[in-house]
């Protein structure tokens, strides 16, 4: 487990899940593709954390409910209401109701949902959520491009919210040296359509809690080819 109860007594959540669960996951994703943990292992461990966020659910609410330092000042999530969505695989779906969770403290209305329901079958579960922002979390720093293209599906289906992508990026000083995307990786996942594509708790947040309007979905550029006549044949 990640002794969030030890930890809980002199830190809040978010800074947890920051700073101790979220690099504790990354350290797993970097071992899954090494192929020191198997798939087995993988799901024991995202059970395990899973357990683990069920008690810290209501540490979430009782932080939603701590007034702010300054009094009278709300949250700066309150009225906000987001969807969390783990990517691909069931680590994914952890760090998405991490996000949740923090989203929650904050004062948001948040809900995390597994990388299961962007399957065609249970779809719906995403597009009636009704919420203002969908933020889908990748461990994996090169989702593949039909990872990155559920963006532009779910922006089809959901045109009044704000899509994003989380792919979590390593602090400084992790073992095993830094992970993070790449500017190619980065500007692939924003011509795919995404409203937002961020790397850290912190910008997660400060995009799930913008007042900002959804970008229009254009069409994807097709590549031009020039169109050759074949030779008749020689007579």
């Amino acid at each position: 487990t990640f002794r969030a109860e030890e930890a809980l007594e002199e830190v809040w959540l978010a800074d947890y899940y920051r700073d101790v669960a979220l690099p504790a996951l990354m350290l797993a994703q970097t071992d899954y593709e090494r192929g020191v943990v198997n798939t087995a292992q993988e799901e024991r461990l995202a059970q395990t954390a899973m357990r683990v966020l069920d008690d810290l659910d209501e540490v979430a609410e009782e932080e939603r409910q701590t007034p702010d330092d300054e009094g009278d000042v709300p949250h700066p999530g309150a009225g906000r209401q987001l969807l969390c969505l783990g990517g691909r695989t069931v680590l994914d779906d952890v760090t998405a109701r991490m996000l949740a969770q923090a989203a929650t403290a904050e004062g948001a209305e948040a809900k995390a949902l597994s990388h299961v329901d962007l399957t065609p079958a249970r779809f719906a579960a995403v597009t009636e959520s009704g919420v203002d922002v969908v933020l889908v979390c990748h461990l994996d720093l090169s989702p593949a491009r039909g990872a990155v293209l559920q963006v532009r599906r779910i922006k089809w289906a959901m045109p009044e919210a704000r899509v994003g992508l989380v792919i979590w990026q390593s602090p400084d000083g992790l073992a095993g040296g830094p992970r993070r995307p790449d500017g190619a990786t980065l500007r692939a996942i924003m011509e795919a359509g995404a409203d937002f594509c961020v790397t850290t708790l912190e910008a997660a947040l400060s995009e799930a809690f913008a007042d900002r309007a959804p970008l229009p979905l254009t069409a994807p550029r097709r590549k031009t080819r020039s169109r050759r006549l074949r030779r008749p044949p020689a007579t």
